[in-house]
């Protein structure tokens, strides 16, 4: 719009000394130059009227790495005026702006977990001489990047489960025995689990609970505490979701995520897993290292993004594996998972629950 000013005040100035010192022949070239910079507005100006662009991803969510699709949409051109050249997002090579052209489809891949912005796409509308020009922007597109699990080969994750030689076989549909309390009744819950006793007293439906349904599966803890970079924390998020997925598959598994306090139970129908998978996508480092809950995990597997090579605080370490970006010299590695060593420990003994 510069360029325009300075072509129309150019032009004006040369008809004002045409007028002033009575030169004639000023007069084409300036009435010329103010023309020239009046439609070359007016062009631009029209071409971009009433264009509108909106942009469409294919998901909401998408794996680090993976590619997300995304469809461009150009509506509302009316009149094919100045030059359009259309950006999907920024840096990428300006195309032309067909006038009846179709929606663009582009690709990108976003590498890093959280929530990201995705910026706007554009088109440009421009006059032969460049001197006037005009941006039509669609909205950024917000998207959650969600962290990459890896696939964990069956002796490994034997090995892991080996460790736990009463782990229930819940792919198998087996269930626990172990009364822990009432709780109010669930509808579609089996009626064996009713309570009549407390139902004749009450009035009320009641229903026992189990405590092997969530106690006696894998835990896997995930401690987001001073992590020593973004990239080591997100190995560790990285393994931990790699590890609930691989587990739950076998037959089941319990996180705990550091700073939240809550054990979430994934079975192998992964029901749950969508919603832990966003959960594990907006980790973010915690203000305390996470506790192991006193309880009855057959394996506890300890995913932090630090390293614990302190002998003190291998011995207080209620897990059976550390699984760390910054392995330890002291203790044997297994095998590798999503940038991170996973190493045996001696599991510290557990004070009596109250």
């Amino acid at each position: 719009m510069n360029r325009t000013l300075a072509t129309a005040a150019l032009g004006t100035s040369l008809c004002l000394l045409a007028g002033a010192f009575g030169l004639g022949a000023l007069y084409v070239p300036g009435i010329a130059l103010a023309l020239l910079a009046g439609a070359a507005a007016a062009c631009v100006r029209l071409g971009a009227w009433r264009v509108q662009l909106a942009r469409d991803p294919d998901r909401a969510t998408v794996e680090e790495g993976a590619p997300l699709r995304l469809t461009l949409h150009v509506s509302g051109r009316t009149l094919p005026l100045g030059a359009g050249e259309v950006s999907s997002y920024p840096g990428a090579p300006p195309k032309l702006l067909r006038h009846a052209a179709g929606p663009d489809v582009f690709v990108v891949r976003p590498q890093r977990r959280g929530r990201h912005r995705i910026e706007p796409s554009s088109v440009r509308f421009r006059d032969p001489f460049g001197m006037c020009e005009r941006t039509v922007c669609s909205p950024a597109t917000e998207v959650l990047v969600l962290p990459r699990a890896e696939t964990i080969r069956g002796e490994q994750l034997a090995r892991l489960a080996g460790a736990a030689r009463d782990w229930p076989a819940i792919a198998g549909g087996a269930h626990g025995s172990d009364v822990d309390g009432l709780r109010a009744y669930r509808p579609g819950a089996p009626a064996s689990l009713i309570h009549w006793p407390t139902v004749a007293r009450t009035g009320e439906l009641f229903e026992r609970r189990l405590r092997a349904e969530g106690e006696r599966l894998p835990l896997v803890v995930l401690d987001s505490y001073r992590p020593p970079s973004e990239q080591a924390l997100d190995a560790a998020v990285r393994a931990a979701a790699s590890l609930c997925l691989g587990l739950a598959r076998l037959g089941g598994c319990s996180l705990l995520m550091g700073g939240s306090g809550r054990v979430d139970r994934l079975g192998p129908e992964l029901g749950a897993w969508p919603a832990l998978h966003e959960r594990l996508a907006l980790v973010r480092p915690a203000a305390g290292a996470a506790s192991v809950p006193v309880g009855e995990a057959p394996v506890v597997i300890y995913v932090t993004a630090r390293a614990i090579s302190r002998s003190r605080e291998l011995e207080t370490l209620q897990a059976d594996y550390i699984v760390s970006p910054l392995a330890s010299e002291h203790l044997p590695v297994l095998f590798a998972l999503a940038g991170c060593a996973v190493q045996p420990v001696q599991r510290a003994s557990r004070p009596a629950a109250a």
